[in-house]
């Protein structure tokens, strides 16, 4: 059972195992509750129930999605994220997360007569009540700052008729700060997928989802107009200052990846479509172009240092065409490019797609 909140990349994951013959299935009981406490807690309370004796749980990840990402993969929670558990009953799991200011909660209750607890050995154990049958109501919480959420039916230009579910799922990754790709394994910012996203969906989304994925790339412009790949934040971030020997002044600052080579190539294209090609995005253009980002950059200059990396980066291969001149990944990279693999790559340096579709794109969009 997982719980993901898009503030500070945060959740908590519980993982069960039973000892019964046939697969027990968890059913989620009506709708989620939003949960908001006075002292900065918020989170969301739902009910699951099980037709199952007994449920141990084999793992607890209370912290950054990327570790409850990992403990899905792997089985294994990486030392010092451990949690402290309270007995109660509802018996509660809490951590303060490796910056020292965040906290994150997750409270169980059985709710039939059974019960919660931890055994002799420290695991916790649910058992049921005279039913036979389980019904847990869990509750999770964090004290993230919260992103601006945009409401489900100002996402589309035109609604009706969309299928509910995955208007659901696209308003789970919306917010006028950014877009997150990945839905819960992720659920951050990644330059990539954004613009890929709003390529797709130019003829659907409202402007200001566009101008929201938008920004939230220009935002994230390296000084040398390059794209961020992804944005590592939340306890995460404080992980990987802490393991390179880092000491911001705030352990949380976000954590830029720069090394794929080709979402410099994206934003332009997408940029034109918009601007130039939409009427939507036209009647906007100039207004959009005079934004700021938080350095005080203008859009309009943020772009021209994207097109200035454009266009430096083809240039090799203009004054001199060849093999030699193509654009390669960077060096002593192993991947930088949408299939993020060496084996995916072939073990290859020089990819055709970034060469013949990308760099002209960009080109032309400039």
């Amino acid at each position: 059972m997982v719980f993901a909140f898009p503030a500070g990349n945060t959740g908590a994951g519980l993982w069960f195992d039973h000892d019964d013959a046939e697969p027990v299935e968890l059913v989620v009981e009506g709708r989620l509750a939003p949960v908001e406490r006075g002292d900065g807690m918020r989170g969301v309370s739902v009910v699951i129930t099980a037709r199952a004796a007994l449920l141990g749980v084999r793992g607890v990840v209370l912290g950054s999605v990327r570790g409850l990402r990992d403990f899905a993969r792997s089985g294994e929670a990486e030392a010092g994220l451990e949690s402290w558990i309270e007995p109660g009953p509802p018996l509660v799991l809490r951590r303060r997360t490796l910056d020292g200011r965040h906290h994150v909660e997750l409270s169980i209750t059985e709710e039939t007569g059974g019960s919660a607890e931890v055994d002799a050995v420290g695991r916790i154990v649910i058992s049921a009540g005279p039913s036979g049958a389980i019904r847990l109501a869990l509750t999770a919480l964090a004290d993230d700052a919260p992103l601006t959420p945009i409401p489900a039916a100002e996402i589309l230009i035109d609604g009706e008729g969309a299928c509910p579910r995955s208007l659901a799922a696209l308003a789970f990754l919306s917010y006028e700060e950014k877009l997150l790709a990945g839905s819960w394994r992720f659920l951050t910012y990644f330059g990539r997928d954004t613009l890929l996203s709003l390529m797709l969906l130019l003829p659907a989304l409202r402007p200001a989802v566009i101008e929201a994925g938008l920004s939230a790339v220009i935002e994230r412009l390296g000084p040398s107009g390059a794209v961020a790949h992804e944005e590592i934040i939340g306890e995460w971030a404080a992980r990987d200052h802490l393991a390179r020997g880092r000491c911001p002044e705030d352990l949380r600052e976000p954590v830029y990846d720069d090394s794929m080579v080709d979402d410099d190539f994206l934003l332009a294209p997408v940029v034109a479509a918009y601007l130039l090609d939409r009427a939507l995005g036209s009647a906007r253009a100039v207004a959009f172009l005079e934004r700021t980002t938080s350095r005080g950059r203008t859009y309009r200059e943020a772009l021209e240092q994207n097109l200035s990396l454009v266009l430096r980066r083809a240039r090799p291969f203009a004054d001199a065409p060849g093999p030699s001149t193509l654009l390669r990944l960077d060096e002593g990279a192993l991947v930088g490019e949408w299939r993020d693999s060496t084996e995916g790559l072939g073990f290859g340096r020089v990819p055709f797609n970034v060469n013949v579709a990308l760099i002209p794109a960009a080109l032309e969009a400039a």
